[in-house]
């Protein structure tokens, strides 16, 4: 599996998507919790797609862009194990970029437009 990716809350780690090729991402979702040194299967991501920007704000985890979901933008609520997928779309769509959280925005810098297309050297923000 490649192009997962992870985030914190706490002391549990949210580890989501992926993919097996490139054109079959998982939708996976687990969580493991460092005190009791468990992993807990969690609700599919419903847009299931890999290479996203990605990062932790408050008690929710973002998810945006990726292949196979190029410009949608979703929520993950851990204590809820649920998604929302009724978000603001991103403009571009964007693969592998960098992902930054600073002061409440998700910041996804650079990254590719298309899988192996032109590189993007812009910075988007995703404001929740």
């Amino acid at each position: 599996m490649h192009s997962t990716r992870a985030a914190s809350e706490g002391p549990r780690e949210h580890v989501a998507d992926g993919a097996l090729n490139s054109q079959q991402a998982t939708g996976d979702n687990e969580g493991y919790d460092a005190a009791t040194n468990t992993w807990t299967t969690l609700a599919a991501d419903p847009a299931a797609r890999y290479a996203p920007c990605f990062g932790s704000i408050g008690a929710k985890f973002y998810d945006v862009g990726g292949d196979l979901a190029p410009t949608f933008a979703d929520d993950f609520q851990l204590s809820k194990d649920k998604w929302t997928t009724t978000l603001a779309s991103v403009p571009q769509s964007v693969l592998f970029p960098a992902s930054a959280v600073y002061k409440g925005q998700l910041y996804c810098i650079g990254g590719w437009a298309s899988f192996g297309g032109p590189v993007i050297n812009n910075v988007q923000i995703y404001q929740p």
